[in-house]
């Protein structure tokens, strides 16, 4: 059955900042990516602006602080990026497009300051969460643990569905990592500075992962 609706019009928006290519993001871009963060916005900035798409973020301090114009760690690169410390946070609000079933690359440059302080010392690196968080932790986490280790753990609705540990690299505080988390659509890998570090397994239709972020 098919049918005739009424006429509907399409407005195209123009992009509110205009994020400059250059350098590594030329990289990036390259790429074609849903998103991408460059993180390199003026002290006081309250948006963290993506430059290859439409999804904006949020700096939230929170009860710690963001140090904007911290030095990267990207080599051959001179824009700067964001320094997080005492549970403060980037949050990009949840969007289909970045949250697909299917296949996904989600990548990112980081530095640890500090090593663990405890047996539950666990610290987020970054994540992906289900539309309002759900009852519990929904999609991913990348986790620098207790033990200074990697960890990319998978959640369904605030139980863990899958760890996948990190067993060749252990974190150094004061280092650049980049870190490349993969899923092809049967298998999940872990990449540490260019170098596969783990893989697993694993079917997001039989286990019923809500999400996860692109």
């Amino acid at each position: 059955y098919a049918t005739n609706t009424g006429t509907a019009t399409l407005t195209v928006v123009t992009r509110a900042v205009n994020v400059p290519i250059t350098g590594y993001a030329k990289v990036v871009m390259a790429d074609d990516p849903v998103a991408y963060w460059r993180l390199d916005e003026p002290e006081g900035s309250p948006t963290a602006v993506d430059a290859a798409g439409s999804f904006d973020g949020e700096y939230t301090p929170g009860t710690g602080a963001l140090t904007h114009s911290a030095p990267t760690g990207i080599p051959h690169e001179t824009d700067p990026g964001i320094s997080v410390s005492g549970g403060a946070r980037v949050s990009i609000p949840w969007a289909l497009e970045l949250n697909p079933h299917g296949p996904f690359t989600a990548e990112a440059w980081f530095k640890p300051a500090t090593l663990a302080a405890d047996s539950l010392d666990y610290r987020t690196v970054f994540s992906s969460l289900g539309p309002g968080g759900g009852t519990g932790p929904n999609g991913w986490l990348l986790y620098q643990q207790p033990d200074n280790s990697f960890a990319w753990v998978l959640f369904n609705e605030g139980w863990v569905s899958t760890f996948m540990g990190d067993p060749i690299d252990v974190v150094q505080s004061n280092t650049w990592y980049h870190m490349a988390l993969t899923y092809d659509g049967a298998l999940f890998h872990i990449y540490v500075n260019g170098h596969l570090s783990a893989s697993q397994a694993f079917d997001f239709e039989a286990q019923h992962i809500p999400d996860a972020l692109f």
